[in-house]
């Protein structure tokens, strides 16, 4: 599961507490030998490959002028375990800061992405969750969180829907595990139920569709998550009061609801940072540039924050 946190700095004004992506255990020299093994068998197969492409592309592994790493190269393994570290769950961790200096009124943005893994899994499932949290980690942002238009159901959407979604992550995580599976000796079980029907001696292939219906079985949530949605609730026509399958591993609950409750928080911290933004230009003569930041930052808070 991917998550994002904002921070705001303002320059040439006191800083502001940020929110930090929690430090993690980074790995030790025995850790890096499992996650060497992890990449290495992501270096066998297709779908392995593409994700570690995928990431050379999303974090310029190479220097400079340098042609890109090869994906099967140990270099681009010990490149990639830099961004990895051990967590409480397997996520995704995204930081966005924002900085203005009120002087110019020039505003630059920065992300930082970290790749969390649970400790002490068996082999096949580090690397499996590690092609699931790719797919995350090397996406582009899939909306804006400072966007006056986001809504609680956009976000639903774009998290389970979107580029990086967790419908791409889990069909990359089963491409992964069913590929893998005459070299481990066994396959991920639930992937066998994403499999599309075999046509004409084709290859099998995991069917988005049948990942979706999964994601919006929501049970004993469902009125809830109805109420809350309101008439947005018309986004999710796969929407089901079936007794879910896929629950969040940061929410204990199945992944609209606990979306519904990231944007929650995500609002919040947003509408906090753009009140101090606010702040900031109170009583200043600021570039016309600035005017235009401090109009956007009107209309977020006119419409995101009424309940903040």
């Amino acid at each position: 599961m991917a998550r994002l946190l904002l921070a705001f700095i303002l320059i040439l004004l006191p800083l502001y507490s940020l929110p930090q992506i929690a430090s993690g255990d980074r790995p030790d020299s025995a850790d890096k030998t499992v996650l060497r093994k992890a990449i290495g068998y992501l270096q066998t197969v297709p779908s392995g490959r593409a994700l570690l492409k995928r990431a050379q592309q999303a974090w310029n592994f190479s220097a400079p002028s340098s042609p890109p790493l090869k994906t099967d190269s140990p270099e681009l393994a010990e490149k990639l375990i830099e961004f990895l570290r051990w967590g409480e769950t397997s996520r995704t961790d995204a930081v966005l800061t924002r900085q203005l200096d009120p002087k110019t009124g020039q505003e630059s943005r920065r992300r930082e992405v970290i790749v969390y893994l649970r400790p002490g899994q068996s082999l096949n499932d580090t690397i499996l969750d590690l092609a699931h949290e790719l797919i995350h980690a090397t996406a582009r942002p899939a909306w804006d969180p400072y966007d006056p238009g986001l809504t609680p159901g956009r976000y639903v959407w774009a998290a389970i829907e979107g580029e990086g979604g967790e419908i791409e992550a889990v069909a990359a995580e089963c491409s992964v595990s069913m590929e893998l599976a005459s070299v481990l000796g066994s396959s991920q079980q639930r992937c066998w139920t994403y499999l599309a029907n075999k046509a004409n001696g084709q290859q099998r292939v995991i069917e988005k569709q049948k990942i979706r219906r999964d994601f919006y079985r929501v049970g004993k949530w469902h009125h809830e998550l109805t109420r809350r949605l309101g008439k947005e609730t018309a986004l999710f026509p796969s929407l089901s009061a079936s007794t879910p399958k896929l629950f969040s591993s940061t929410g204990n609950a199945p992944y609209p609801i606990a979306l519904l409750d990231e944007y929650d928080d995500l609002n919040q911290v947003a509408c906090e940072n753009s009140r101090k933004r606010l702040e900031a230009f109170s009583g200043r003569t600021l570039a016309a540039l600035t005017q235009t930041a401090e109009q956007l930052t009107t209309q977020f808070l006119s419409r995101r924050c009424r309940l903040f």
